[in-house]
């Protein structure tokens, strides 16, 4: 085996001289040996999947008792899965549009969406479909979407929230 790959690494030495680029010591032992049959990206893609959907999840449940011991009204857990659907739709279809080089929904919209009690679903949508995912500007925004939304969430239950909440 150390042969096999002294013998190919002496060879790609002669080719990289040739073909002018290089190629690092890791590089060539990935080449050769690949101990995992997935790459390290997928493995984080994964987590990251697994982390989100327990996120937003865990989010949903947090929701779900407060309606349950009377914190808040039970529109709000509909309003969340309703418009968690809607936001996961809208990424579905501009991920679509992306595709097929159709008009794309505004930035702004699928932000919006978030603010207004969707980010479970755009978490889920941007794992899952893989969409908005690598765009740091866009991910730093939803976040701060979810932050400002959560915190919203969690002065409604608190008692100045519980105060407000009999208005409407």
């Amino acid at each position: 085996m150390i042969f096999f790959y002294w013998q190919n690494t002496s060879q790609m030495r002669k080719t990289q001289r040739s073909m002018n680029w290089k190629l690092s010591i890791s590089d060539t032992l990935t080449l050769f040996f690949r101990p995992f049959p997935m790459s390290k990206r997928s493995m984080t893609r994964k987590t990251q999947t697994g982390a989100a959907k327990i996120i937003a999840l865990s989010f949903l449940a947090l929701v779900a008792v407060s309606v349950f011991f009377e914190r808040l009204p039970l529109a709000v857990l509909f309003i969340y899965l309703v418009v968690s659907v809607i936001t996961f739709i809208a990424y579905a279809r501009d991920k679509s549009a992306a595709r097929e080089g159709r008009w794309r929904t505004k930035e702004s919209t699928l932000q919006l969406l978030a603010l207004s009690c969707g980010w479970p679903g755009a978490l889920m949508a941007q794992q899952y479909l893989r969409h908005k995912s690598q765009k740091l500007s866009f991910r730093v925004c939803l976040w701060g979407m979810i932050t400002l939304n959560s915190a919203g969430l969690f002065w409604m239950i608190s008692p100045q929230g519980q105060a407000f909440l009999p208005i409407f």
